[in-house]
């Protein structure tokens, strides 16, 4: 049964990925490490579709991640990660750029509102960041170097079903693209829209194991999967 479930999960992410609108940084869901318990895993995250204000161009990159969450309460947990990424910036004013793969790194913290146990009901607020910092290229017009940056607060629901923790919410982002050329020349672009939607599932494949999905809409459009077990 646990099979079939993770068959059509990986069905799911690779349609997500191959469409031309996928739906920026995770918000984790509701499950929360334990007081002095953490979870660790592998993630992937991949923002097709970010455009930018005044028809600055539009931006897509995915990242990979080894992730850590750490519970400093029951209802406060601390998230972590560092991993790797590469950004299209597509229309720009200098054209089409691809930069290649090299550090990303995240991190954020979420707190848990409200609990019903006996219905096993969450109610969770969140705040990440992500930086990405591909490698330059060269141009025409000399070195041409790029960082993208994003902050996001969440707010998300919950409820158990069998071997599922499907959520829903909102969330409020900021999504920066700077550049420089020749290391000058420095300007600032930001995203189109701010306000999103949240939608995800945690499959859990074992008392400890928990296979994650979720998808964006709205603000941007963007997925992520990731695989997590608890300590």
């Amino acid at each position: 049964m646990r099979t079939k479930y993770l068959i059509v999960i990986i069905a799911v992410v690779l349609a997500l990925i191959s469409a031309n609108n996928l739906l920026a940084v995770p918000c984790y869901g509701t499950h929360m490490p334990g007081k002095k318990k953490f979870f660790g895993g592998v993630e992937y995250n991949y923002v097709i579709k970010r455009e930018l204000q005044h028809d600055q161009g539009r931006v897509k990159n995915p990242d990979q991640f080894l992730m850590v969450s750490y519970g400093i309460f029951d209802w406060l947990s601390i998230d972590l990660k560092g991993g790797s990424g590469k950004v299209y910036y597509k229309d720009s004013e200098y054209g089409d750029q691809e930069f290649a793969t090299s550090f990303a790194g995240a991190y954020g913290f979420r707190i848990r509102l409200w609990q019903n146990k006996n219905q096993d009901i969450k109610l969770v607020t969140g705040f990440q960041h992500i930086s990405v910092h591909p490698k330059r290229i060269h141009s025409v017009d000399g070195r041409y170097s790029i960082v993208v940056d994003e902050w996001q607060g969440s707010c998300l629901g919950s409820v158990r079903i069998k071997q599922f923790d499907p959520y829903l919410g909102v969330k409020y982002e900021t999504y920066d693209l700077i550049r420089w050329l020749r290391d000058a020349n420095r300007k600032r672009y930001k995203s189109e829209d701010n306000w999103g939607l949240v939608a995800g599932t945690d499959l859990w494949l074992g008392k400890n194991t928990k296979l994650n999905l979720e998808c964006h809409v709205l603000g941007e459009t963007a997925a992520s999967v990731s695989l997590t077990r608890e300590f």
